[in-house]
């Protein structure tokens, strides 16, 4: 069983700043919103409500939406989580055209240049994040259970 732990308001408002300064959005309504519960590297957000629960008497994995993964002082946001933020976002976001994100949507790297962490759209969609690498590649974070088999993509 993992280890969830309802993250203070000083712990959050660590992750809020580093969203906003790596996205360029801000977030000031978000703790009013949202309960971040932290598990290992993972973050996910609960509605106030669901905060009267106690993790030591429940016997649960998880609670709450998957938001982010934090490793290494970086963010990498989940699909749902660039699903919020990428609506706010003011830079890191990387549009893909049609033919691309038939590409990523089936599990593939892009072929771009960039830097760091973005948010991945296409048109009025956000489908998650990637990274670019230093020898220029943009790496696919789509987990292989939420891909789109090829075929999805042929007419």
């Amino acid at each position: 069983m993992k280890d969830l732990k309802y993250m203070s308001h000083k712990e959050m408002k660590v992750i809020i700043r580093q969203i906003e300064e790596q996205w360029g959005c801000s977030l000031d309504d978000f703790g009013k919103k949202y309960i971040m519960i932290q598990s290992d590297e993972d973050i996910n957000i609960i509605t106030h409500d669901l905060a009267e629960f106690s993790f030591e008497t429940l016997r649960i994995n998880t609670a709450g939406m998957y938001f982010c993964n934090v490793k290494k002082g970086l963010i990498r946001l989940s699909i749902e989580g660039s699903q919020i933020i990428g609506l706010l976002a003011t830079h890191h976001v990387e549009e893909l055209d049609d033919e691309e994100i038939k590409l990523w949507m089936t599990g593939n790297d892009l072929e771009k240049q960039g830097e760091g962490f973005v948010i991945i759209k296409h048109k009025n969609d956000f489908m998650g994040t990637g990274r670019f690498t230093d020898d220029g590649r943009l790496l696919n974070f789509v987990p292989k259970i939420r891909r789109l088999p090829r075929e999805a993509f042929e007419d």
